[in-house]
């Protein structure tokens, strides 16, 4: 009851924002139900309602995404809300049909428990769930979006088009322009939206086709809890004939994210309300899924063009998801083809302009793969297809069972069978019942499947890992439904192994997550729920006057602290253009480059120039620790003008100036490059190091051939260039030692002679001679 308490508490204390974002959720569901009914003749709201709402997002972020070029940050943003209400309406108005009529019947009576329980599950999780620090990016991406960032570029790096999921972002910072809450509660609030929507969607679904009232909400649990895990608990005798990939040993009941824990950072329920752009994405293609399954009461030729409209979406949200959809649509084409010849010229035409929207809304709706065309990397391509023996064989690892035990004597384990065996399991019973959506998903699932062999990400190597999670989730989708469906069949011995497999196989998984989900959700923190944003006063007054000038922040970062709380705030929760990452090489998060450090250390113009730096605000208590050369800079109206004054520091407008007469100074990361001429170079590693000065040197140092050091925390997360560090080792010879100031280096060579040749406030550079 304490736990409840504290939950409802937060509501009440932010209701001002959750209000207001829940109406715009409802607004939006309200006009996808009104496009769905025109879509679909459907009489049961347990299917229009979780329809409704992949419906209104799908197609607010296709609205979003187009006249964005037209009607930008928050005026425009509410222009296309009230150009979208008014499409809704104009579909009211000529409809065709009488709204359903909502019944109190006995699956209401039966399921309502159900779904109560769902949804409070899966709010309190969405409530307590740590993010990461993806976030930064994500948020970045929204806010800056409210301010008018479109078509959208990084604002850590404004000259490059984003290269990142994009759709359900703009929905975020759409609902952050109309509303000014923060990120947080919007993301926690969307994730909560579209979560519990494809839970109540893929029930909905099954329980039409299997006419299984309860039993149907096995599927939805199995994607949405379990994450498609089938653990078989086996006695520790057989443990000789099985060869997996890892054995674990764990202390709780087995999860997936136990077995196969780097699925592209989505393996459990709280990690899908973190990485909801995925989430948001699978919700997408559920509806895709179930559009072309359904018959629509539009003519036959529109069908491609939606479906092709709503895949665009979604590749925006997710890209990920685009092999299945392409594969499922060939397999849609081609039964159309062979089933009705009578009309193959008319299926051939309507896809034929499906084809066409879809490139057309391709390069009209920002997304990551077309980002990527657009903007290729300086160092070769982004993705490639591959298909070496030695990669395929190594990607089948990932493939391989896994074993999980309670401890390395325990007298039995949990086991999870390959990818191959499920994929077998499921060829098996989806050819048993030739139910038209399994075979749907069972295509979607070899578009996943060849992607994880063959598609390559030339600077994220595991990339392909992310695919594992749609194979798992999809395969044991399939199992499940064509389950249900085999129990009404006419052979004895295939209810028998369907009731063997969900009642053996796939209903203790999902109780196993479901303990899990449980204890996680319980813990008595919902700081998620939280909607009033930070009031930094420079940050609100460079949000209100300057949202798209690029200002750069000197407070305290690396000297006082290592926290970049102003740099971090103001691209998650305002959406500043705040150039920190290198200047010319793309990165994926907000990391700091070379010319960064080099701006905090000496506010060189050369550096400053570099990354186009419009306005600058440093703390009061950073001033003094320039030389007294750049203190007087800043006091020189010619160079800095200063317009915004707070407690706590002042915001200069930089001018030209200054970049074209000013100084710099030595003691810069840039120059360490030509200082280290050649031979063994050792660097240092966390935390003798912060992580963003060890990676700012790794960058300089890369064209070198031979640079030593542990590989781990600090290096960029991702970035386009090769950083090749060699493992060090004893006996190894450095002529030069990078560390932190406070170690000495004779503990890294044991040598006699050293001279210190380079040194800024973070890092020393020695000569061993």
């Amino acid at each position: 009851m304490d736990t409840i308490s504290i939950f409802l508490k937060i509501i009440f204390e932010n209701i001002d924002f959750i209000l207001p974002i829940t109406i715009i959720f409802l607004l939006i569901t309200s006009i996808g139900v009104v496009i769905t009914l025109t879509l679909v003749n459907e009489d049961r709201w347990s299917l229009i309602l979780p329809l409704g709402v992949a419906v209104g997002i799908f197609s607010f972020i296709i609205f979003l995404g187009t006249l964005s070029y037209f009607f930008k940050a928050r005026p425009g943003i509410l222009v296309i809300l009230i150009i979208y209400i008014l499409f809704g309406i104009f579909f009211y108005k000529k409809r065709k049909y009488k709204i359903p009529k909502i019944k109190f019947d006995r699956f209401f009576l039966k399921s309502f428990p159900i779904y109560f329980v769902i949804s409070g599950l899966v709010a309190f999780l969405a409530g307590t769930t740590q993010y990461g620090g993806d976030v930064i990016a994500y948020w970045g991406f929204a806010t800056s979006f409210a301010n008018g960032n479109y078509p959208l570029r990084s604002p850590w790096q404004p000259d490059l088009l984003a290269n990142h999921h994009q759709g359900t972002y703009l929905f975020e910072g759409a609902i952050h322009a109309l509303t000014n809450a923060d990120m947080m509660l919007i993301h926690t609030l969307y994730s909560i939206y579209i979560v519990l929507s494809g839970i109540f969607l893929i029930w909905a679904i099954v329980r039409k086709i299997t006419k299984r009232d309860i039993l149907s909400v096995v599927p939805a649990l199995t994607v949405y809890f379990s994450f498609g895990a089938i653990f078989i608990p086996l006695l520790s005798v057989l443990r000789q004939y099985l060869h997996p990939e890892v054995e674990h040993i764990v202390t709780r009941l087995p999860l997936l994210l136990d077995a196969k824990n780097r699925l592209g950072g989505m393996s459990n329920l709280p990690d899908m309300i973190y990485i909801n752009h995925r989430a948001a994405a699978l919700l997408g293609f559920i509806l895709v899924l179930y559009l072309i399954y359904t018959k629509l009461k539009v003519k036959g030729y529109w069908k491609p063009i939606i479906i092709a409209a709503f895949s665009v979406a979604i590749a925006s949200s997710d890209e990920i998801y685009l092999p299945a959809l392409v594969f499922m649509i060939g397999f849609w084409f081609i039964r159309e083809m062979i089933l009705k010849p009578k009309f193959r010229k008319a299926t051939f035409t309507s896809f034929f302009l499906g084809t066409i929207i879809f490139i057309i809304l391709f390069f009209l709706i920002g997304n990551a793969l077309r980002d990527s065309m657009l903007t290729p990397p300086k160092e070769g391509t982004r993705f490639r297809i591959i298909t070496s023996m030695e990669s395929l064989l190594q990607r089948n690892e990932s493939l391989k069972s896994a074993i999980l035990r309670n401890s390395s004597d325990s007298s039995y384990f949990w086991f999870l069978p390959s990818v191959w065996v499920l994929g077998a399991l499921a060829l098996f019973l989806a050819i048993s019942k030739r139910n038209y959506l399994v075979m749907l998903l069972f295509f979607a699932t070899i578009g996943s499947f060849i992607a994880f062999f063959i598609v390559d990400h030339t600077f994220y190597a595991t990339n392909n890992e992310r695919f594992l999670s749609q194979l798992y989730q999809h395969l044991v989708f399939i199992i499940s439904m064509s389950s249900l469906l085999l129990l009404k069949g006419k052979s004895r011995f295939l209810r028998l192994l369907a009731k063997l497999f969900l009642f053996v196989l796939v209903v203790p998984s999902i109780v196993f997550a479901s303990v899990f989900i449980y204890k996680y959700a319980k813990k008595p923190a919902y700081n998620n729920l939280y909607g009033k944003i930070s009031d930094d006063k420079v940050l609100l007054w460079l949000r209100t006057n300057k949202p798209k000038e690029r200002v750069f922040f000197v407070d305290g970062f690396l000297w006082k602290t290592n926290d970049p709380y102003l740099t971090n705030h103001g691209i998650q929760n305002f959406g500043l253009f705040v150039p920190v990452a290198p200047a010319d090489i793309k990165v994926h998060t907000p990391d700091f480059g070379v010319e960064a450090i080099d701006v905090i250390n000496t506010l060189n113009p050369s550096e400053m120039k570099a990354l186009k730096i419009t306005y600058l605000y440093v703390l009061d208590n950073q001033v003094g620790r320039f030389p007294l050369k750049r203190q007087k800079d800043l006091e020189n109206q010619d160079y800095f003008k200063k317009v915004y004054k707070d407690n706590f520091g002042s915001l200069y407008q930089v001018s030209k100036q200054y970049y074209e007469k000013g100084e710099n100074m030595a003691g810069t990361i840039s120059e360490l490059s030509e200082i280290l001429k050649g031979g063994n170079i050792f660097l240092d590693n966390p935390p003798n190091f912060n992580f963003y000065v060890r990676a700012a040197l790794a960058l300089e140092l890369k064209d070198k051939e031979n640079v030593y050091s542990v590989w781990g925390p600090g290096i960029f997360n991702y970035i386009e260039t090769k950083i090749i560090l060699k493992q060090p080792e004893d006996g190894i010879s450095y002529d030069y030692i990078v560390v932190g100031p406070d170690l000495d280096p004779k503990a890294v060579c044991k040598c006699n002679e050293i001279v210190k040749i380079w040194e800024i406030n973070q890092a020393v550079a020695y000569k061993v001679r």
